[in-house]
């Protein structure tokens, strides 16, 4: 086996990732439409169902459990540790952006 083949194709994975998941943290951003800095359950569903949930309401409401660090009811957009935690549940759901479906 090549084993430079086996790690450009795992760069090029994790690069896909890392874009990935910057196209979503740029999704999420979009939705803080009072532009307070932070996400509410409403926005959060406004930015699920673009993505294309059957069921943003409840997306919404598991992605504020997962990522909601402090327990103030909203994603704070510039707490790195919240906004990680949101990108990651958003991800493992695996939601088509441009093509760009993991």
């Amino acid at each position: 086996m090549d084993k430079t083949r086996f790690r450009c194709k795992n760069v090029d994975k994790g690069c896909q990732r890392i874009a990935y998941d910057i196209k979503l943290k740029q999704i999420f951003s979009r939705y803080d439409v009072n532009k307070d800095g932070r996400l509410s359950k409403e926005e959060l569903k406004n930015a699920f169902s673009e993505l294309g949930s059957h069921v943003p309401m409840f997306r919404a409401f598991l992605a504020l459990h997962h990522a909601d660090k402090n327990g103030d009811r909203f994603i704070d957009i510039d707490q790195e540790e919240e906004m990680r935690a949101l990108v990651q549940y958003a991800a493992q759901l695996g939601y088509d952006i441009e093509g760009g479906k993991l």
